[in-house]
């Protein structure tokens, strides 16, 4: 699981990182080509109840350099959530890849068995790679195995509620 656990993280990260990158560029350009202010397209949502475009892109950083710390077994980076212009968000989108890119596929060796960690608002729950995700040989295997995951992370997080309460 090993090299399965780095190539499904980092180069993908990096992948998407890159058409990330690419995508506000073209924004940008569209923005300065019709006289756009850049500020309306930062703020622009898709839908009322989702992140604004700077938003979207923290989350997408967020997601890329907790997850490899959490495989990896160290503390991710802290960054403020204060972008505001492109700039800004392609040095976010620069300094997490830069993050995600030191960890080469040894770093990854004990992924599958350590224990991770998830703080929520409910408590604290807990797991390991190989015994909520199982094989990732599959597309059937990986999706089955990952409905298992979502559904005990939902009824732990229920549990801890009732708990509280």
């Amino acid at each position: 699981m090993l090299n399965d656990l780095y190539t499904f993280s980092v180069p993908v990260f990096l992948r998407g990182h890159a058409v990330l990158s690419e995508l506000l560029r073209k924004g940008e350009a569209h923005a300065a080509g019709y006289k756009i202010t850049p500020s309306a397209l930062l703020t622009a949502r898709l839908f009322p109840d989702m992140f604004p475009l700077t938003g979207q892109v923290q989350a997408a950083c967020d997601t890329a350099k907790r997850a490899t710390a959490r495989l990896v077994g160290v503390e991710p980076p802290r960054f403020e959530d204060n972008e505001a212009t492109f700039e800004e968000l392609y040095a976010r989108i620069q300094r997490t890849s830069e993050f995600v890119e030191k960890f080469q596929a040894d770093a990854f060796r004990d992924a599958d068995t350590r224990k991770i960690e998830l703080k929520m608002s409910a408590g604290v729950v807990s797991l390991t790679i190989a015994s909520r995700m199982g094989c990732l040989s599959s597309r059937r295997g990986w999706a089955r195995n990952s409905l298992r995951a979502c559904r005990l992370a939902s009824s732990t997080v229920s549990g801890l509620r009732r708990q509280r309460e």
